[in-house]
């Protein structure tokens, strides 16, 4: 008796996730090495200004309508006070 011939099929690597997530940030962000390098500058960017933008924007930022308090806070942070007062406008 002849038993048959074949040959097992070499393994195939796991395939990648398409869905989800992870999936879709590699596809927008990182779909080739400018996307990539592009990614990583902006990301660099962001994370060196944000903490500059907050501490102008909240941290130090004058809410009352006191145009003196403004005075004072110029250069250091953000007069909000002008515009809950001229919102209207």
């Amino acid at each position: 008796m002849n038993s048959p011939s074949f040959q097992f099929l070499p393994p195939r690597p796991a395939p990648g996730a398409r869905r989800g997530l992870l999936a879709l940030l590699r596809r927008q962000l990182f779909a080739d090495w400018r996307s990539g390098v592009t990614t990583v500058l902006l990301l660099a960017l962001a994370l060196y200004a944000l903490p500059q933008l907050l501490s102008w924007g909240l941290f130090n930022a004058v809410t009352s309508t006191n145009a003196d308090a403004c005075q004072a806070a110029r250069g250091a942070g953000a007069c909000w006070g002008a515009v809950a007062e001229k919102h209207r406008l």
